[in-house]
């Protein structure tokens, strides 16, 4: 799911992870990037209304985007990915039936079929490019506004052996009633017009954005680099994920940027000596989404150029 919806052939994460400090919190506690947290700690995210309980044996920490809650048993045959928003029932009915994107190299897609008891959802996904792995998923919509989703991954021989485990993560969900929600698991990378003054040219600069879609039976990504001296960079890759960084700039601009506009709509201007192209930008304040000639983009880090 969303601002929080999204390696390559599946990397451990914990070896990011590993020079962080661990945590011994035992009770509930509200996450922070760069904090290891240990089996049986409550995680809860109160500008959510939302809380569960990392499984006894696991550990988890925010991904570095912040998009995303990552829990593994020491052992790192498994990943347990927990992603929220603010989202409705419907909302989120229709966005798990999309890819999703769990991290910039992790794409998920709907294996069967979708299913729902009210606001309770249940699937398996094939994950993309990577074969020997599947993923099941448990989501619900609570009342107070919040849709939480929990992704299992794991090889497919394995699988059935994690599910109690999610089963009981999942079970452990706590929704605070009377919450208004109103972000991700944590602050996504900045919403434009976070102000109504705030311009779409301050917003962009030295932002990474990327979409990933899939055409003829694969994935494929579309990267831009928006450079704060005026520069950027483009790139499309396909039958995999996260290529588009490597070896992007290399010294090479691609053309000029600008954008115009504030608030909820805006317009960007990529100059190259072909001419210019014209893109309509919209911010979804209610889900706190980018999209770009009406399709969803994605936040990620800017590794080529500030």
């Amino acid at each position: 799911m969303p601002s929080i919806f999204l390696p390559g052939r599946y990397r451990h994460f914990w070896i990011l992870l590993l020079p962080f400090l661990f945590s011994t919190a035992t009770q509930a506690v509200e996450p922070q990037a760069g904090q290891i947290y240990q089996g049986n700690t409550e995680i809860s995210v109160e500008t959510l209304g939302v809380g569960f309980t990392i499984p006894a044996g696991w550990r988890g920490a925010l991904l570095p985007n912040g998009q995303a809650f990552l829990m593994e048993p020491a052992d790192a045959s498994a990943t347990l990915f927990v992603i929220a928003d603010r989202m409705s029932a419907e909302q989120a009915f229709n966005t798990l039936q999309e890819p999703v994107p769990l991290t910039d190299t992790i794409q998920l897609t709907l294996d069967g079929t979708l299913q729902r008891q009210a606001k309770d959802f249940s699937a398996f996904y094939q994950v993309l490019f990577n074969p020997q792995l599947s993923a099941e998923l448990r989501a619900k919509s609570a009342d107070n506004g919040t849709s939480i989703a929990f992704f299992l991954i794991s090889s497919a021989a394995q699988l059935p052996s994690y599910r109690p485990t999610l089963e009981q993560t999942f079970a452990s969900l706590e929704i605070k009633t009377g919450t208004e929600a109103s972000t991700t698991i944590a602050e996504s990378a900045g919403a434009a017009g976070s102000t109504d003054q705030e311009t779409w040219l301050s917003y962009l600069k030295g932002k990474h954005i990327v979409r990933f879609f899939t055409a003829t039976g694969y994935t494929e990504e579309q990267h831009i680099w928006l450079c704060s001296n005026g520069y950027y960079v483009r790139r499309f890759d396909s039958g995999g994920f996260g290529g588009g960084a490597s070896g992007a700039f290399q010294g090479n601009y691609d053309g000029t940027w600008t954008a115009t506009g504030a608030g909820e709509t805006g317009q960007l201007i990529l100059d190259t000596s072909d001419g210019k192209a014209h893109y309509d930008l919209r911010w979804d304040y209610g889900n706190s989404r980018l999209y770009v000639d009406g399709k969803r983009w994605l936040h990620d880090e800017n590794k080529v150029c500030n």
